[in-house]
């Protein structure tokens, strides 16, 4: 193939300017597929200014307007693959088929919508029912899918054959233990093990099981403190030992995961954690801090338990609290931060990781 024979497209309905869980995601994956000889990349976002060298497309807030510009930029482009990330951009895929056009479509699914409408009860059971019905359409016009894990890629297999999973990556520059540690607030007491969780508040991330299971933990042993970095502002009981740090940018979130001595991903069972995938973990490994996780959000089929992290079942207190304790080991949490450290330095870099996502696009044209 010659160099430059692919022009592809990268449909991305927000604005990839923002640094949070997708928008980084996409962007990692644009930064790879950049680095192709045979690729052409044009991008579509909500940003006026292009976020990468390249020829870009600024959507507006119309959707219908969105189509047509889509339609134009694509034929006068020869664009002959088209990205769409997530089920958002994916909306695009009947209209702009509708127009016709001879590329192929990719659909990058990360989330499920419908899912975590329903689990805060945003959405009737027919509107529910008529999204996946519309989803499933969307599904099987495409020419390949991306997950973020594998229970997803299972659950979109049986609409389309050409389903493949890309585990969320890590930027092993910016998470990397040998960088100098940050800076945890000085009304933490230094002589407690710091157990971090860095995230938000939303129901499925399980920040109200935490604040449980360290009060049941601290009932049983006082040598634990909780540090709380998060996201966006959550209303809190006040509890000794729990400490809230002001939210820090993405790129400075390695300070936080470099002071703490145990990382933790306590997701509750539900069907957006069951599908989803935490890009936290990656970065907590590439920390080189021993993990605990629940085991869903496939952090299960990562970690081995005891060896590269502690797992617990979702929801169970004192499952976790057993894991803390077993932690207070120093010799085990060593043994699992080098463990951890090396499974996310050789398998989950986004270096590989997008190399993977490259190889998969490139072979669709």
């Amino acid at each position: 193939m010659n160099k430059k024979n692919i022009k592809a497209l990268i449909v991305f309905r927000d604005f990839l300017s923002r640094n949070r869980g997708t928008p980084l995601r996409v962007k990692s994956l644009i930064t790879e597929l950049h680095k192709d000889n045979e690729i052409e990349l044009y991008t579509a976002s909500r940003d006026e200014t292009p976020p990468f060298d390249s020829l870009h497309l600024c959507l507006s807030t119309s959707n219908i307007g969105n189509i047509f510009l889509l339609h134009k930029f694509i034929k006068e482009n020869d664009v002959n693959i088209v990205i769409f990330h997530t089920i958002a951009a994916g909306y695009f895929i009947p209209p702009l088929w509708f127009f016709g056009g001879r590329y192929k479509k990719v659909l990058e699914m990360h989330g499920f919508f419908e899912e975590e409408a329903r689990l805060y009860n945003d959405i009737t059971f027919l509107k529910y029912h008529r999204n996946r019905f519309f989803y499933a359409l969307i599904y099987r016009m495409c020419d390949l899918i991306t997950t973020c894990s594998d229970t997803a890629r299972d659950k979109l297999l049986k609409y389309n054959s050409n389903t493949h999973s890309v585990f969320g990556g890590v930027d092993l520059n910016l998470f990397n233990p040998s960088l100098h540690e940050g800076n945890l607030s000085d009304d933490d007491d230094r002589t407690t093990i710091k157990i971090g969780y860095a995230g938000n508040g939303r129901r499925w991330q399980g920040l109200a099981f935490l604040l449980q299971a360290f009060l049941e933990l601290s009932k049983r042993d006082k040598s634990f403190s909780l540090q709380l970095l998060l996201s966006e502002k959550v209303n809190l009981p006040e509890i000794k030992n729990v400490f809230v740090h002001d939210a820090l940018p993405h790129n400075e979130v390695w300070r936080f995961n470099n002071k703490c001595d145990i990382l933790v991903i306590p997701r509750p069972n539900n069907e957006v954690n069951r599908i989803s995938f935490p890009s936290k973990l990656m970065e907590y490994l590439a920390s080189k801090k021993p993990v605990v996780g629940s085991k869903t959000s496939d952090i299960h089929k990562i970690i081995v338990h005891r060896e590269s992290g502690m797992l617990y079942e979702p929801g169970d207190i004192e499952g976790f609290v057993a894991c803390m304790l077993e932690l207070k080991n120093p010799e085990l949490r060593a043994k699992l931060a080098h463990n951890g450290y090396e499974l996310a330095r050789s398998k989950y870099g986004w270096e590989i990781q997008g190399k993977l996502f490259t190889n998969l696009v490139k072979a669709v044209v």
